[in-house]
């Protein structure tokens, strides 16, 4: 909660600056910001800056968080934005909708696709079959029923040794669903397999380009995404908010 008085602290002295409207004032305002961060922080890389919902402050977008800056780029906030009725992480949910996706533009042929219930709701799933958070997301899983989950396999081989090749395992599975599902939610090793195909290298790609540096990553279908673990009622609640149905 410190961190909310400091923002709600810092908020108050944004204020009190002369609000710019006018969109070239804005878009001058924005590349301002950019320059001068860049300036001082040339290590870290600034895909966006816009006005943030909180007067007189800017939201500056990276590809693993956001942060705040005032109009000058004098002052710095990194820390989570809290809506104290509804315990929503909005700071989340900002960077989460600044980094969307086109689901459509997925790969879906290139994971793993398992169908529960009637397959109405549809979610995919960026996962490292020897990632703990991954497992622990898909025994919260279990319950959830009615919904078409496609899994990428996606190891970070530098943080799981041995990854890259259970995935590559799993994926020869003659029943790759099952196979998958066993191990993560049962701990049976995948069957021994080989084959030619691997989505490896190209996965891997995909995942560069849309910032995945961890999993899980859950993308629902209305392009946002979700980094780490989600519990059941989370699950069910955004599924039901984004149900789509995808044909592949």
């Amino acid at each position: 909660m410190r961190l909310i008085w400091i923002l709600v602290a810092l908020l108050c002295v944004g204020g009190c600056a002369t609000p710019r409207n006018h969109p070239a004032a804005a878009s001058s305002t924005e590349a301002r910001i950019k320059a001068t961060l860049n300036e001082r922080f040339p290590a870290s890389p600034i895909e966006k800056v816009r006005p943030s919902p909180y007067p007189g402050w800017y939201e500056i977008v990276t590809p693993t968080e956001l942060v705040y800056t005032d109009a000058e780029a004098n002052l710095l906030f990194v820390g989570k934005v809290i809506d104290t009725k509804t315990k929503v992480d909005l700071t989340s949910r900002r960077l989460s909708e600044a980094h969307a996706i086109d689901f459509g533009t997925l790969p879906l042929a290139k994971a793993i696709k398992r169908v529960k219930g009637n397959g109405s709701r549809t979610v995919a799933i960026f996962e490292d079959p020897n990632c703990p958070y991954c497992r622990q997301l898909e025994h919260n899983l279990e319950p959830v029923t009615d919904v078409t989950i496609y899994t990428f396999l996606y190891p970070l081989e530098e943080l799981h040794p041995g990854a890259t090749a259970r995935a590559h395992t799993i994926w020869c599975a003659s029943d790759r669903a099952s196979a998958w599902t066993k191990w993560m939610q049962e701990n049976v090793e995948p069957p021994k397999a080989e084959c030619t195909e691997t989505n490896t290298a190209e996965l891997q790609s995909l995942g560069n380009s849309l910032n995945i540096v961890g999993t899980p990553m859950t993308f629902f279908a209305d392009g946002h995404r979700v980094e780490g673990v989600i519990d059941t009622p989370a699950m069910e609640r955004q599924l039901s908010e984004n149900v789509t149905v995808v044909k592949r």
